[in-house]
């Protein structure tokens, strides 16, 4: 069950992008916790609880979904000390966000009782296409298509030695009913921890998708409490194993891109020649492409472009042109990030898949905008005009970018 749930490839941001690798290290620390409990080896299993606990904001669903295991077995003692640290770390939370300014904030400090329950309808409805639906088997399907020949190769060793291996017929293992109920939980408090941000929904694809972990500890389980036959194993291999691979060869080669387009940019005399009040603009290499999908972020996000253009262009204006940027008053707009870039009478366009630097007139760059390729980061966004955009722009107003 644990390979399955660090390995699925729900959410493989938390494989392969090192920030997030906490979103299964310390989940991982608080069930070890859990286990040294129900072990009676209490004190090891309180620090440790302690440590997972002071994690990172993401802890508070796994302490309390754990917690209902124990209170669903009527051991309240261990109910009582397990939760305790997860309490001590909301109440540090909480300190930290009142008392001191200039500190990221994850909580919407606007957010009204209809806002939130708008939100908390969208948690589950995103996490079950996520999970289950459109979302991920596009994903699976896409994901199959970038598996280079050397991992087709292994995915098929490991398939036919588990296909020999695996009897035709195994009886299902007994899990307790607490386990389910606790898992279960642990979703529903991540969902409700979610709604109070406005900022994240589920999603199988982009670096977004490490919110997906709590609903696949969920499914790990399922998966887990099969019956291990044959079938399972074609099942396995078509939704576990191979999408596996072909996802980790899809960032691989992401990587080694995204390594050669840096150092396109740290050696490219052309922008180092820029004046340092002239305005730059940064077309192609937003996201990865995951079949017809945005997948990877690489220049979507600000604080990427600036520390890649930081130290090698006198530039002080660099703007890369996702999608959602917009001309408002000779100003380039960022409605996602909150950004605002005054447009002067120096601008230059770096394509970064070319490598190249032209200069370009202000009366130019409304066609530069409207020549982007469309960025699909969601299924949901091919229904623009419809009913599904009306009713997701209506739960949560900040995606409309996805439609624009």
């Amino acid at each position: 069950m644990s390979s399955l749930f660090v390995l699925y490839p729900l959410h493989d941001t938390t494989m392969y992008w090192y920030m997030t690798v906490p979103y299964v290290f310390f989940p991982a620390v608080m069930m070890y916790a859990h286990s040294l409990f129900r072990h009676n080896h209490l004190f090891p299993g309180f620090i440790l609880a302690f440590f997972g606990a002071f994690g990172g904001y993401f802890s508070p669903p796994y302490v309390f979904g754990l917690t209902a295991i124990f209170i669903y077995e009527r051991k309240f003692r261990e109910a009582v000390l397990f939760a305790f640290p997860g309490i001590i770390y909301i109440v540090y939370y909480f300190f930290i966000k009142y008392a001191f300014s200039g500190i990221e904030k994850r909580i919407n400090s606007s957010l009204t009782i209809a806002d939130y329950i708008r939100q908390l309808l969208l948690q589950p409805l995103s996490f079950i296409d996520a999970a289950f639906g459109p979302s991920y088997w596009l994903k699976v399907y896409y994901s199959i298509g970038s598996i280079t020949l050397l991992s087709g190769l292994i995915v098929l060793v490991i398939v036919v030695f588990l296909l020999i291996r695996v009897p035709l017929f195994s009886k299902q293992p007994d899990v307790p009913k607490s386990l389910f109920i606790g898992l279960f939980i642990t979703l529903v408090f991540s969902f409700a921890m979610f709604a109070l941000t406005g900022l994240y929904h589920h999603s199988a694809f982009n670096l977004g998708n490490r919110t997906t972990v709590y609903g696949s500890l969920l499914i790990a389980l399922i998966i887990a409490i099969l019956p291990f036959n044959r079938k399972t194993v074609v099942v396995l291999a078509l939704i576990f194993i191979i999408p596996l691979f072909g996802l980790s060869d899809h960032w691989k080669s992401w990587n080694v891109h995204q390594k050669q387009i840096i150092e396109n940019i740290h050696t490219n005399a052309s922008l180092k020649a820029l004046e340092p009040e002239s305005t730059l603009l940064v077309t192609g290499n937003i996201y990865s492409r995951l079949g017809p999908f945005s997948h990877i972020e690489f220049f979507s996000m600000p604080w990427v472009v600036n520390s890649i253009f930081h130290d090698w262009v006198k530039n002080k204006s660099i703007v890369a042109l996702a999608p959602y940027i917009e001309l408002d008053n000779n100003s380039l707009v960022d409605p996602k990030f909150g950004g605002r870039y005054p447009l002067g009478s120096k601008i230059y366009v770096y394509n970064s898949e070319a490598n190249t630097v032209s200069p370009i007139a202000l009366a130019a760059v409304p066609q530069l905008l409207a020549s982007r390729p469309r960025e699909i980061r969601h299924w949901v966004q091919l229904t623009k005009g419809t009913w599904i955009e009306s009713g997701i722009v209506a739960l949560s107003p900040r995606l409309t970018y996805l439609f624009l």
